[in-house]
């Protein structure tokens, strides 16, 4: 099985001569692992399996001496630390080599007193990780290339309790085009975007498949975006139309039966929703009990947070948007008036909700339009669904992620960025970098990354992370924290 994507390579190029042309043969070698650090607790803790994927024959070997590599097979190699008796958190590291390929995993081991989480770094599933509602299940789709060129895609399911993960249900590209997993539930059915039909086919622990219902009438595929903590309610959207024809409109299912949430005549510039693919309003995700849902206005860049409430639509800060008619030039150098907004807007992510239905956590969008320019000022903002209150931090860079019951907000320092903040809400108080805040509560030191999502007893969490890959530049992917099982 090969890879089509993976976190680093060696691009290794040989050319032959032939009569009359030169033909260059390019073979990709690279070793991908499913994890991009390793954390032992200090007495030693559980040894750690780590998942290799290459292109040939490939060796591991510690830096350290109290590190051990063991039970190495084609595709994994298990690897242990001794007790650290010395106080002292201690560095090493495993070094992969593969032809001219090298590779490391970087180790950290805490003292005797050290944490007692681990995290997790599914490498392979190159389409992104999603965690269900209380941090018991993540799931991911890893794609696969096959001999004969063609695609499977595989559906994988980590238990955070048992630190174990298991591949549930591969399935070839002729059938469904599995790309990024949208949203699991505490049941661990995974909720995957389907490129063939448009729309989000479930997968259950047993493998088998779960199309939701549409709305009666509309031809666009359904999309569940998120779920309740007990599995009941999902929401999502579904269009009325294919092709350019159709707009979005909100669904929530409960029991699996849809029904349309209300939306508004017009968008949040004052304008109506055009009937095409650029048009209409999305939900995205849900508190845990399933009564407040939140999701945008989409119409072509507005993106604009709004949520329903027992199923009753609201504009998101409502109070505090404000709605100018400014003038501007268009393409044809003509003096034309356009509606100037500045307000909370989200895209399309499960996460940003607090778990109570409380919180939001927005990006907010300053449009400014001049004689012959228009550019957007953005910043990380928190909105009290209960008051309509804003907490905007502006000496920040980004957008919020996420933000927890208690007002623990998470910010990503832009786009494809790698980093990010961590805020009190209720007082405006910056309180560390993401890296801090991990060391500080749960004792390791993890790679790079925004936080997307933590469970309600904080003792799991989602991030997202921006790998390298030799294809494109970069993809989306995640990493995960979870308590080390039988602490």
């Amino acid at each position: 099985m090969k890879k089509i994507s993976t976190i680093a390579s060696l691009l290794l190029l040989a050319a032959a001569s032939m009569t009359g042309c030169k033909e260059v043969d390019t073979r990709y070698e690279y070793i991908v692992f499913d994890m991009a650090n390793i954390s032992f607790a200090g007495d030693g803790g559980v040894p750690v399996t780590v998942k290799v994927t290459a292109t040939g024959e490939w060796n591991a070997e510690p830096s350290a001496s109290w590190l051990v590599v063991t039970d190495k097979t084609s595709g994994s190699v298990t690897v242990a630390a001794d007790m650290n008796d010395n106080g002292s958190e201690r560095e090493a590291k495993i070094v992969f080599t593969m032809g001219e390929v090298v590779e490391e995993i970087p180790v950290n081991q805490l003292g005797v007193v050290g944490s007692e989480y681990v995290y997790r770094y599914p490498g392979h599933l190159d389409l992104g990780l999603v965690m269900s509602p209380d941090g018991k299940y993540v799931g991911g789709v890893e794609q696969a290339l096959q001999e004969d060129e063609s695609f499977n895609y595989q559906i994988w399911v980590f238990d955070l309790e048992r630190d174990e993960s298991r591949m549930v249900a591969e399935i070839p590209n002729a059938i469904y085009g599995f790309q990024e997993p949208r949203c699991i539930t505490n049941d661990g059915v995974v909720f995957v975007r389907d490129y063939h039909s448009g729309g989000t086919i479930g997968v259950n622990p047993d493998g088998n498949f779960i199309v939701p219902a549409g709305i009666e009438g509309f031809a666009g595929a359904p999309n569940v975006q998120g779920t309740s903590a007990d599995g009941r309610v999902w929401v999502g959207w579904q269009r009325d139309g294919t092709g350019f024809d159709g707009r979005y409109y909100p669904v929530k299912w409960v029991d699996g039966v849809p029904e349309v949430l209300p939306t508004p005549e017009n968008n949040a510039h004052g304008k109506p929703f055009v009937d095409d693919v650029l048009g209409g309003v999305m939900a995205y995700g849900c508190s845990h009990d399933g009564s407040v849902i939140y999701g945008s206005s989409r119409d072509n860049r507005e993106y604009s947070a709004c949520y329903w409430k027992n199923d009753e639509f609201h504009w998101a800060a409502a109070g505090a948007r404000d709605l100018q008619m400014v003038e501007t030039m268009n393409s044809m150098d003509e003096l034309i008036t356009v509606p100037q907004l500045a307000g909370p807007k989200i895209e399309e992510t499960a996460t940003n909700i607090s778990p109570d239905g409380r919180w939001l956590a927005v990006t907010w969008c300053r449009e400014q339009y001049t004689l012959n320019s228009y550019q957007e000022i953005e910043c990380p903002a928190f909105i009290d669904l209960e008051t309509d209150k804003v907490y905007m931090f502006e000496e920040l860079p980004g957008g919020a992620c996420h933000v927890t019951d208690d007002g623990t907000g998470f910010t990503t320092d832009g786009f494809l960025a790698n980093s990010g903040r961590v805020v009190s809400v209720d007082d405006s108080i910056i309180i560390s970098s993401v890296a801090d805040w991990i060391s500080d509560n749960y004792g390791i030191v993890t790679g790079p990354g925004c936080i997307v999502y933590v469970a309600p007893d904080s003792q799991e969490f989602l991030s997202l992370y921006y790998a390298p890959s030799v294809m494109t530049g970069f993809r989306t992917t995640h990493w995960y924290v979870a308590p080390r099982p039988g602490r």
